[in-house]
């Protein structure tokens, strides 16, 4: 019966650790992107989003990629109306 007890909470503790790394996984570039989204909104479209740093292969790798054309598309908009 110990043994089993002590099974369970290894797995309890195994299961915790992977969701918590999962979790960061999924938060981290959700932040990043929701900054790059609060930058632009104020008018910043100096901000450079670097394709090593901080795009992703998954979806939201594709939604980052998006604001990055978004924002070269809005400098190029700006400049030629200046």
């Amino acid at each position: 019966r110990n043994i089993v007890f002590i099974v369970e909470l290894i797995c309890l503790v195994i299961g915790i650790f992977t969701a918590f790394a999962i979790t960061l996984g999924i938060i981290k570039p959700i932040n990043q992107a929701i900054s790059m989204f609060k930058k632009i909104s104020e008018g910043d479209l100096t901000i450079e989003i670097d394709d090593k740093k901080h795009i992703s292969k998954d979806e939201i790798g594709e939604l980052t990629r998006s604001l990055k054309g978004m924002v070269v598309n809005l400098r190029g908009l700006i400049s030629n109306i200046k």
